[in-house]
């Protein structure tokens, strides 16, 4: 389960942030210590507890992002998440946001939960895309071939970008993250599904 403590005013919070902060409240507890040698074997082991634990986050938040299971907004070429959209991560994965509140009044992460529990009571909201994940990224993939093909693109040999221009891979982003949000929700999504098809030898490069 994970567990993140916010700070009282934080609304949002990067990517790599979020996954240190869940890393680091991670708690290891050791036996007593009956000499040097054993406390410095304590702290190895719990180094490489913590390293293993800050991989399986890290995997975790980028597997969320990949799936639209945690929603992202990106600003200055940086990703970041909501409180909103972080308690609604921590309800699917059994984690939790713990926030203080500002001058008494109710904490952004508390207000955030309430409105899930309201919505998830009423039959007016249904999820913008019910689809299992592996129907959801082939669904990712099958739209950055289909804008492609539309483009007039041969997609085993990419045209490389002028210098100083943008590529054809920001064109097709700038017109799926618009077209399509409901499955690209964020810049990684899309850039996580054209390597998919890297990989896969879909597409490729002149």
């Amino acid at each position: 389960m994970f567990i993140i403590q916010l700070k009282p005013t934080e609304q949002h919070i990067s990517i790599p942030e979020l996954i240190n902060r869940i890393a680091r409240s991670r708690k290891y507890i050791s036996g007593p210590v009956t000499s040097p040698y054993d406390e410095i074997r304590a702290a190895l082991r719990e180094n490489e507890q913590s390293a293993k634990y800050r991989l399986q986050v890290e995997r975790a938040v980028n597997e969320a992002v990949a799936n639209g299971w945690l929603e992202v907004t990106t600003f200055a070429n940086s990703e970041f998440v909501k409180v909103g959209a972080l308690v609604a991560w921590m309800l699917r994965c059994e984690g939790s946001v713990t926030q203080s509140g500002v001058g008494g009044r109710e904490s952004y992460a508390d207000a955030s939960l309430g409105v899930l529990l309201e919505r998830a009571t009423s039959e007016s909201s249904p999820p913008s895309d019910t689809r299992p994940p592996l129907q959801r990224l082939q669904a990712q993939e099958d739209s950055i071939l289909a804008e492609l093909k539309r483009l007039g693109c041969n997609l085993l040999k990419l045209p490389k970008p002028p210098a100083g221009k943008s590529g054809v891979k920001k064109d097709v982003r700038t017109t799926l993250l618009t077209k399509q949000k409901h499955i690209f929700v964020s810049k990684r999504v899309f850039d996580d599904a054209w390597q998919r098809l890297r990989d896969k030898e879909t597409i490729g490069d002149e």
